[in-house]
C-alpha cells in the first residue's frame, strides 16, 4: 500500500472500545528476518498489558491469535514492500497498513486507536520535476515519500538533436507539399538551424526545442494539485519560463547541470522546494493563530481545546506528535480531568490529545501534527477557533 486515505482514518477514529490496540514499527522492504521477531515482541507486550488490565489470559491470546500467526507468515514479511507497518486491532476490527514511512516503534492500548502518526500521510505533497537539458529531457514525479522517473508523453522530443530531426522531417514534408501545390502565397515553416549555427541561432534553437516540449507536456503539467519544479541551468530556466503556457511551475527551481545530479540529489533538492510550497497553508494557519492570541478565538490549554473540539468550534488544531496526556472527558458536563502522562489504567482513561484530534476531524476541522519545538506556542496542544 502506497498511501492511506481520509475515509480509512475516519473509520479508525470512529471506533471507541477497550481494548483498541495500535502498533507502529519500521520494516525493511527487502524482508529483514528481524521484522517478524520485533513484531512478536510487540504482540507479547500487548498481551501483558491486557492481562494486567484484568483480561483473562485465554481471552487475550484469542484476541491476538491472528497477529501471532502473522509472525510466522514469511510470505507476508518478504512481500511487504514498505518502510513501515501500522496495525490496529480491537475485538471487532483489524486493520493493517504497510506504508512508505519508517514509523518509530510504538505500542499503545487504550479506548481509541492512536492515529496521530498517520495524519501527515493524508497530505501527499505531490510534485513534478522537469529536468531540462540539451542532451536529455527527463520527467520525475514525487511526493512526501517517493520519487521516480516517468515516461515522457509520446512524441515529446527528448533532446535538442531529437527536436532538430523532427523539424527537418517536418520541413521536408512542408516543402514537398508546397512544391507540388506551388509556392505562391505559401507560408514558410518554422525551422531549426543546424550544427555550426551562431549564438543567436543556438538560442533560437533552444527556444524552439522547448516550445515543442511545452506543447507535448502542457496537458500533463496543468494539474493544479501538482506543482512543477524546473531543474537546469539558469539559461534553460529563463528560456522555458519565457515560452511555457503552464501556470503550475513554481518560481523556485533547481539550478545546475542536471546531468551532474544523481537521482537522490535531485530528489533531495526537489523535496525541499515542495515542502516549502506545501507548508504555506500551515504557516498561514500558525500566523493566524499568533495574530489572535489574547482574543476569544484561540485556546491554548488542553481542557479548553478538547471541549471546543467536541463542540465543533476548532478550525485549526496544532498538536505535538510524540506527546501523550491521559485523563477523563465528561462530554455531557464539558469537564476534562487531566491525570498525567502515565496511562496507568488504559481501560478507563483516554489519551486526551488523541481525543481532541478525533473530535476536530469529526467536526471537519484541520489537524496539524508538529514537532514539540515547532508548536506555535510553548504547549503540547492549541487551537484556532471558529467562534
Amino acid at each position: 500500500m502506497d498511501k492511506i486515505v481520509k475515509p480509512e482514518i475516519e473509520s479508525l477514529v470512529r471506533i471507541q472500545a477497550w481494548p483498541a490496540i495500535s502498533m507502529y514499527m519500521p520494516v525493511s522492504r527487502i524482508g529483514d528476518p528481524q521484522d517478524p521477531l520485533r513484531y512478536k515482541n510487540f504482540v507479547t507486550q500487548v498481551e501483558a498489558r491486557l492481562i494486567d488490565e484484568g483480561m483473562r489470559t485465554t481471552e487475550a491470546r484469542n484476541l491476538l491469535e491472528s497477529e501471532l500467526d502473522l509472525v510466522k507468515d514469511t510470505g507476508f514479511w518478504k512481500q511487504l514492500g514498505a518502510d513501515g507497518l501500522a496495525v490496529f486491532r480491537s475485538a471487532e476490527a483489524l486493520f493493517r497498513y504497510p506504508l512508505p514511512v519508517p514509523f518509530s516503534e510504538l505500542v499503545m492500548v487504550g479506548r481509541r486507536f492512536h492515529i496521530r502518526p498517520l495524519l501527515p500521510l493524508l497530505a501527499e505533497r505531490r510534485y513534478t520535476v522537469l529536468a531540462l537539458s540539451r542532451n536529455r529531457l527527463q520527467l520525475f514525479e514525487g511526493d512526501r515519500y517517493r520519487f521516480r522517473e516517468i515516461e515522457l508523453p509520446e512524441g515529446t522530443p527528448t533532446s535538442l538533436d531529437d527536436a532538430l530531426q523532427y523539424e527537418r522531417e517536418r520541413s521536408l514534408q512542408y516543402h514537398s507539399k508546397t512544391t507540388s501545390a506551388g509556392t505562391a502565397g505559401g507560408k514558410r515553416a518554422a525551422m531549426f538551424h543546424g550544427h555550426g549555427a551562431g549564438v543567436d541561432d543556438q538560442d533560437e534553437n533552444l527556444e524552439r526545442y522547448y516550445q515543442l516540449v511545452d506543447r507535448c507536456l502542457f496537458p500533463l503539467l496543468e494539474d493544479p494539485g501538482c506543482p512543477v519544479i524546473l531543474a537546469g541551468t539558469e539559461e534553460q530556466h529563463a528560456v522555458y519560463r519565457r515560452i511555457t503556457r503552464s501556470r503550475t511551475i513554481l518560481p523556485q527551481g533547481i539550478a545546475g547541470n542536471v546531468g551532474e545530479f544523481s537521482t537522490d540529489t535531485l530528489c533531495g533538492k526537489a523535496r525541499e522546494i515542495a515542502d516549502e510550497y506545501y507548508r504555506r497553508d500551515e504557516s498561514e494557519a500558525v500566523a493566524d493563530y499568533l495574530d489572535n492570541i489574547g482574543g476569544s478565538k484561540v485556546a491554548g490549554d488542553l481542557p479548553s481545546v478538547l471541549v471546543a473540539a467536541y463542540d465543533g468550534r476548532v478550525e485549526n488544531l496544532f498538536v505535538a506528535e510524540n506527546e501523550r496526556i491521559f485523563g477523563l472527558f465528561d462530554s455531557d458536563r464539558r469537564e476534562v480531568a487531566v491525570k498525567g502522562r502515565d496511562n496507568g489504567k488504559p481501560s478507563e482513561l483516554l489519551e486526551l490529545l488523541d481525543e481532541a484530534v478525533y473530535w476536530t476531524l469529526q467536526q471537519k476541522g484541520t489537524v496539524y501534527v508538529r514537532r514539540l519545538q515547532e508548536m506555535p506556542v510553548d504547549t503540547v496542544i492549541c487551537a484556532r477557533l471558529r467562534y
